[in-house]
């Protein structure tokens, strides 16, 4: 794994800063060197509380293939190489507590791991750049505005469609509910069992008088086709004139006239 390197100086000292995986981490001999005690005092301190430390959080171990493809520049020993990220470092030197170790740690965190955090920023667009960039998210934008409008408008096209057919639906059943409502004078004495009080032999009376009485109001009715007779239709009214009708027609005839008249059920 390649890694960017790049020089800083810490406490009058010249230091390669080291990034590894996306973070700043430093070895043995920087730490060494910036504190100015030895390498083994530094190896002793993390293997005395390495419990302490995690791997992959606080420091890193490459052996010693790992540490030549790094592409640090850093020399790897047969053993391989330890790096410490800024919280492993600060651990390592948690135990300094003389003044100049204190301003190191400072140094270390404001000079070495901050300005790395830094330089491992995207470098900024230029302006061409970022006006393309916007240019290309409007142009997104719009392209999903107008694929949108164009879903927006078939779904109000499809509701249409349904509004249509449901209007439609609607007006067969009403056709075939209005052709279902009118009833020839034996229809409607056969489903409401009036012959009794209403014998055939009145039918003709019956019907010169529903007639007479729906011409006068202006109430349609209609031919309809009859089976057995020797004329092809009667005259059918709808159930509710024989509901407005037929009770005073029965009191006038003799028959009964507070006889409740229930619709023909299918």
């Amino acid at each position: 794994m390649m890694s960017e390197q790049l020089t800083t100086i810490v406490n009058g000292l010249e230091l390669d800063q080291l990034f590894y995986k996306g973070m700043p981490v430093v070895t043995y001999e920087q730490i060494a060197l910036v504190h100015g005690i030895s390498i083994a005092n530094v190896h002793k301190t993390f293997q005395r509380h390495k419990e302490e430390f995690l791997e992959g959080e606080d420091y890193f171990h490459l052996d010693f293939t790992e540490a030549k493809q790094s592409g640090l520049r850093v020399q790897a020993n047969p053993n391989g190489l330890t790096l410490f990220t800024e919280h492993g470092y600060m651990l390592l030197v948690k135990p300094m507590r003389d003044k100049v170790s204190w301003q190191v740690q400072r140094l270390m965190r404001n000079a070495y791991f901050r300005e790395k955090q830094q330089a491992a920023l995207p470098p900024p667009r230029s302006a061409a750049i970022a006006q393309f960039s916007d240019l290309q998210a409007i142009v997104s934008l719009a392209e999903s505005v107008a694929e949108t409008r164009l879903e927006l408008q078939e779904v109000k096209l499809h509701m249409q469609r349904t509004d249509q057919e449901a209007a439609q639906t609607n007006a067969n059943v009403n056709r075939v509910m209005e052709s279902q409502s009118f009833y020839t004078i034996a229809e409607y004495i056969c489903f409401n069992e009036l012959q009794r009080q209403v014998p055939e032999k009145d039918y003709s009376t019956l019907s010169r008088y529903l007639s007479t009485y729906c011409r006068e109001r202006n109430i349609p009715f209609r031919r309809i086709s009859v089976a057995g007779k020797r004329w092809e239709s009667e005259y059918g009214f709808h159930i509710s004139v024989y509901t407005d009708v037929l009770p005073g027609w029965l009191r006038r005839n003799g028959g009964q006239g507070n006889l409740h008249i229930l619709p023909p059920s299918s």
